[in-house]
């Protein structure tokens, strides 16, 4: 796991370095989808070449809400992991698809429709949970600035942080087949029924979790259904909270002040797993202060918005400022920045030193 934990770290920062300077980005697309997709891809033994079909594959499957096109997709999907696992059986390797074509229970070989099964469930988990699951989340971390100052404040609670964030923006909806006729709160189901089980809705019960709504990150810590529970939990559960950990530790590390691009509508997909489609943030970007090329000069961050308006708030805010080592300017803060005023892309202005 440690060496799994490396690995992720170090994509969350390749991520990260692609994009920084440019003072936006779309989520979803740079961050968001890749990190738990590429991370997956390398768990599995399956091709990064393939991610881009693959994804193709699940928003079909898991998004499409065509019956004929799910059906399709899901025979594709199959077609190719049985020629993956045959391939795997050929020539092992150290992938779970491979351990999978490999595995032995009770001193037996599984069968090939077990190994079918497991693969199958780990594939199509993999490529869309997580992925939806980041991108919920940092849509409240972009609209609630002091919440996401508290996290940065106190790092030693992000295992608690995860999962109440988890709670709030569980993804997933799990159907079910009724066994035997029955009867819940008056209402009367058969046997073969088909129902939905609104998974997330349970971490809302006031009676285990008071003041649900509320982001609290000092909750007791008690039994969450964002990977269900039981015999249904979720074989990932331990890698997605991992990627969920890693993701915001090295995110809010190097860029900790961001929010929503202006004029953002958050949409979300129809479909069994419930995320926002596009996920477009902006953010400041800054340079550390140099010593200065003339007496009383200092360089001062600015708003990268290409086409966005500037901040509605003054220059970069003291948190930053103290992590970056920005002196302030004037009286005690940074410099104001005109609420009319375009920066262009990556620009670090210099300005004269405020007298008092």
């Amino acid at each position: 796991m440690l060496k799994l934990e490396t690995r992720i770290r170090a994509l969350a920062n390749e991520l990260i370095d692609d994009m920084i300077d440019k003072g936006e980005c779309d989520f979803d697309e740079v961050f968001g989808r890749p990190l738990p997709v590429l991370v997956f891809l390398d768990l599995m033994g399956l091709p990064r070449s393939m991610c881009d079909t693959f994804v193709s594959w699940a928003m079909a499957l898991l998004h499409s809400n065509d019956r004929q096109i799910m059906g399709d997709t899901l025979k594709t999907i199959g077609d190719y992991l049985k020629t993956a696992i045959a391939d795997k059986v050929a020539n092992p390797d150290d992938g779970l698809v491979s351990r999978i074509a490999h595995a032995e229970f009770d001193g037996k070989p599984i069968s090939d429709k077990e190994a079918f099964g497991f693969v199958t469930f780990l594939f199509i988990a993999g490529l869309d949970t997580v992925f939806a699951t980041l991108n919920n989340m940092w849509v409240w971390l972009a609209e609630n600035p002091d919440r996401r100052q508290e996290m940065i404040n106190d790092p030693g609670n992000i295992n608690a942080q995860v999962e109440e964030l988890l709670r709030v923006h569980s993804v997933t909806f799990s159907g079910r087949t009724v066994a035997q006729d029955t009867e819940i709160r008056g209402i009367q189901m058969k046997k073969g029924d088909k129902i939905t089980s609104l998974l997330p809705v349970c971490n809302f019960d006031p009676d285990v979790f008071p003041n649900p709504t509320e982001v609290r990150f000092d909750r007791p810590k008690k039994i969450i259904l964002a990977f269900t529970v039981g015999v249904h939990s979720c074989m990932g559960a331990h890698l997605a909270r991992l990627e969920i950990k890693i993701a915001l530790q090295e995110w809010l590390k190097r860029i900790p002040d961001f929010k929503l691009k202006p004029g953002t509508k958050i949409e979300y997909r129809p479909g069994g797993v419930i995320g926002p489609e596009r996920v477009p943030l902006v953010w400041y970007v800054v340079t550390k202060r140099q010593p200065p090329s003339k007496p009383g000069e200092r360089k001062v961050a600015r708003w990268s918005g290409r086409t966005s308006p500037a901040p509605d708030h003054p220059g970069v805010g003291r948190g930053l400022a103290q992590q970056l080592h920005l002196e302030p300017l004037g009286r005690g803060s940074a410099l104001p920045i005109d609420s009319q005023f375009q920066a262009a892309p990556h620009t670090t202005r210099v300005f004269p030193k405020m007298g008092r």
